[in-house]
């Protein structure tokens, strides 16, 4: 029976981040199967429009991005409470099968929220645990990753639905005449996975983000070997680093940051991603090889919380794998801390009754704070053994790693750093001017507190280096590739197609480059495969 096969780009296409690719496979008379591959936020496209004080129009549903080009103008998609603020009738009849998220990064899942609920969804466990943390503490709107809650309604009368998600760890998900299989990777926060779509005119890989100098770079050696007996037909490819050499390794960052540490004697702040467990467990390590704890913040206790409850544990050297019932008690390693800074009243750094301090914190924080042991009628408030507050750290400078990202760089007034003190920089180096103009807000907190020497700069990039890429494709061995996620997509045409005169057989890579280009009216590149 006749299939044909496409593949629509709707973001990633010269640029890193905002990946939106639809899969579609026609077979014969049947239904076309459309199935989304991630569904990301284009930061550079975003915030050319946008800024922290202007900010999308909720009146206007999701006219605003549709009209910006920021989300795709397509009907059965999107979320019926927008869609209907934007002035149009809500579609009953949903038109895609399914969304493969690859990972819980902004740029490949931010948009997820506009997206309707009944399209089910499939990802890892991590990746499920990150977008609750996402929902369940993180600050501002859209952010409905988990369950769908109706906007411009008053609560009593709000939908609630919980979207509908499929795991990778459960098998392959079968959807019409399609087979999805997720295959972990590494990259810079658990759960990462690339997908191998079966179709009746071949196979179809998708790497999402990976890297081969991580902690678990095994899983993306595998992810190689696995993508390389699929046969593929196409494979489509992030390409970040395409332009640069190996560096850093996760293992280098650790060693960097270990012989600093051990000659610091007062405290260590740390800037790393926030919701990367490998670097996480970087600084734990670090932490207790030179007789600290690691003070992590409570976004971050949440994500670790997440991850226990969904079953993954064995994500990060922080959790504790036995936590057992009473888990909030023993949820964390021996060696990680809570940091509960200043908020609303102060009461933290007071000295009031616990009672009061809780008050002072959202509902899901408070459960880091203290943990009531009384009864119903007479509950009893008691103080996590965990938790440290900022007068706690000041006066034991030397046995602490803060964690202390630019969100939260004004503990540093709490904290007064010692003579002595570092500051780690554990982050990508800034590459647009809105992230220089904030480093160099950050660079004037640590000279003010550190001084102008005492920033160490430590970090391994989330993706596959240029070499390192080539290789893995030759390996693979698609029909063709379609680079995305690259600020330089023509380097793959270069790098795929060199020859070398030295060598008299051929190249083990058998397709061609095909470089997608957006149209100038806004509308996908469409591929045939």
């Amino acid at each position: 029976m006749a299939c044909k096969l496409s593949l629509e780009l709707y973001g990633a296409v010269g640029v890193i981040g905002g990946s939106k690719h639809l899969l579609k496979c026609k077979v014969g008379r049947k239904k076309e199967v459309k199935s989304w591959l991630d569904f990301g936020l284009d930061f550079n496209s975003f915030f050319a429009y946008y800024s922290e004080f202007v900010r999308p129009r909720k009146a206007n549903g999701i006219t605003d991005l549709i009209k910006l080009g920021l989300l795709p103008k397509l009907k059965g998609l999107y979320r019926p409470d927008y869609v209907k603020k934007s002035g149009h009738n809500p579609e009953h009849n949903i038109d895609y099968a399914l969304t493969c998220i690859s990972h819980a990064h902004l740029d490949h899942m931010g948009f997820l929220s506009h997206m309707h609920y009944d399209i089910p969804i499939l990802c890892s466990k991590p990746t499920y645990a990150i977008m609750r943390t996402l929902q369940e503490a993180g600050a501002g709107s859209d952010k409905d990753f988990i369950t769908f809650k109706e906007y411009y309604v008053t609560p009593s009368k709000r939908q609630v639905i919980d979207r509908q998600f499929h795991f990778i760890e459960d098998g392959p998900l079968s959807v019409g005449d399609l087979v999805f299989r997720g295959v972990p990777v590494d990259h810079s926060l658990p759960g990462a996975a690339g997908f191998i779509i079966e179709t009746p005119k071949g196979n179809v890989g998708y790497t999402g983000d990976f890297r081969f100098h991580g902690s678990h770079k095994k899983l993306t050696r595998n992810m190689v070997k696995v993508f390389s007996k699929a046969n593929l037909i196409a494979l489509i490819t992030e390409g970040t680093n395409i332009d640069e050499t190996p560096d850093m390794s996760e293992a280098k960052v650790y060693r960097k940051i270990l012989n600093a540490a051990k000659k610091t004697k007062g405290l260590i702040a740390a800037n790393f991603p926030k919701r990367d467990t490998a670097r996480l467990d970087t600084f734990l390590r670090v932490a207790k090889e030179t007789g600290r704890k690691l003070a992590i913040d409570m976004h971050q206790a949440y994500e670790l919380k997440c991850l226990y409850e969904a079953g993954c544990s064995d994500v990060s050297i922080a959790i504790n794998p036995n936590a057992g019932d009473e888990f909030l008690r023993d949820l964390f390693d021996a060696d990680i801390v809570v940091f509960a800074k200043q908020k609303k009243d102060g009461s933290v750094l007071r000295g009031e009754p616990l009672e009061k301090v809780v008050k002072d914190y959202s509902k899901w924080e408070r459960q880091f704070i203290a943990s009531n042991h009384g009864t119903d009628k007479k509950p009893a408030l008691v103080k996590q053994e965990y938790v440290r507050d900022a007068h706690q750290i000041r006066n034991r400078q030397d046995k602490y790693i803060v964690f202390s990202d630019n969100f939260s760089v004004q503990n540093l007034i709490d904290f007064q750093p010692v003579e002595g003190s570092l500051y780690v920089y554990s982050k990508t180096e800034p590459f647009d001017q809105e992230m220089e103009a904030d480093f160099d807000k950050l660079e004037n907190w640590v000279r003010k507190f550190f001084g102008s020497d005492q920033m160490l700069h430590a970090h391994a990039s989330g993706h596959a280096y240029g070499r390192e890429l080539v290789n893995a494709i030759k390996e693979i061995n698609p029909g063709i590739v379609i680079p995305t996620h690259t600020q330089h997509p023509e380097m793959f045409i270069e790098k795929l197609t060199k020859r070398d005169n030295r060598l008299k057989h051929k190249e083990p890579y058998k397709g061609k480059v095909i470089v997608p280009e957006l149209s100038v009216t806004g509308n996908a590149h469409e591929i045939m495969l």
